[in-house]
């Protein structure tokens, strides 16, 4: 057997299979797919401090408005004379019960009919962990974290900005995040 090697190399035989190869798709096509599926924002698992058998689930789906939403909120609840817990804290607590998705105990949710449970649920909020009211969710996630002690109102804001630094949301406002540079200039 005699190979003719030339500087070009060897010659492939023909194949008319070329022809009916599609074409590959254009950077447009290409970018159109990357952008044509929804985007999704997992949830996020936090542990309750000084409570290692309790987990906390979170959406990290946010939107500006409702964030804003939470802090006047917090605010309207602040302004009664008498009140005695910051608003901030307020807000943190709003905030974790509002973006609640579920609750575990040694790695089990607890559900009731089948249904999970958060800290959005009477079951959870007034029965569970007592909450008194005129404000019995706020009262309730401060038990949760551990009373009215400094630390625990620590906690309780740490995991509310982790959240909202998830959900893409910065300052007091609730604007979106934005790169630190512009890409633009």
């Amino acid at each position: 057997m005699n190979l003719d090697l030339t500087a070009e190399g060897p010659i492939a035989p023909e194949s008319d299979d070329t022809a009916t190869l599609p074409p590959a798709p254009s950077i447009l096509e290409a970018f159109r797919e990357a952008i044509a599926g929804k985007v999704e924002r997992p949830s996020i698992i936090r542990a309750v401090p000084d409570r290692p058998a309790i987990k906390l689930q979170f959406s990290t789906k946010l939107q500006s408005p409702e964030f804003i939403g939470i802090l006047r909120r917090a605010e309207e609840i602040v302004k009664p004379k008498g009140f005695t817990i910051p608003v901030g804290i307020v807000a943190a607590c709003l905030g974790l019960v509002h973006q609640s998705e579920g609750i575990l105990l040694n790695g089990d949710a607890l559900s009731d009919d089948g249904r999970q449970l958060t800290l959005r649920d009477k079951a959870v909020y007034k029965d569970l962990l007592e909450g008194s009211e005129p404000h019995a969710r706020i009262d309730a996630v401060r038990k949760l974290y551990g009373g009215a002690e400094y630390l625990s109102d620590y906690a309780i804001s740490r995991q509310w900005g982790e959240i909202v630094t998830a959900a893409g949301i910065t300052g007091e406002s609730g604007e979106a995040a934005e790169d630190s540079e512009d890409p633009t200039s």
